[in-house]
């Protein structure tokens, strides 16, 4: 397990978001917490990565280059389940960049941007 900065941003067509912070790495797994106490968690494979997020909102979603997997969005009132599009993914030691799609039925519902760049400390 070793301490990590981490700057993290995530952006759709509706919002962004921008963290710098400290977390843990451990196994491939980057863990932090946001300012509002809300666990993050990015699991570092070769050819993919998962990421997780845990509080009001709930959100587990796959990304790897060129196949299509199923995450889910959960809310208070409900559940919302995407196909996620992964069109871009690098995947380096210390910085991993992703550009999706979020279909649901086939249908376009949204687009997103995940960089997460990292450094043990």
């Amino acid at each position: 397990m070793a301490k990590t900065d981490i700057h993290f941003f995530i952006e759709n067509n509706e919002t962004s978001r921008t963290l710098k912070t400290q977390g843990i790495l451990k196994d491939g797994i980057l863990k932090f917490f946001d300012d509002d106490h809300v666990l993050h968690s990015v699991e570092i494979n070769d050819t993919s990565i998962r990421y997780k997020k845990e509080g009001p909102v709930v959100m587990d979603f796959v990304f790897e280059k060129g196949r299509v997997h199923h995450g889910d969005y959960k809310v208070t009132h409900g559940v919302f389940k995407f196909e996620i599009h992964t069109h871009e993914l690098m995947i380096k030691p210390t910085h991993i960049e992703v550009r999706y799609i979020l279909r649901q039925n086939g249908e376009f519902v949204n687009k997103g941007h995940l960089n997460v760049e990292y450094e043990t400390i």
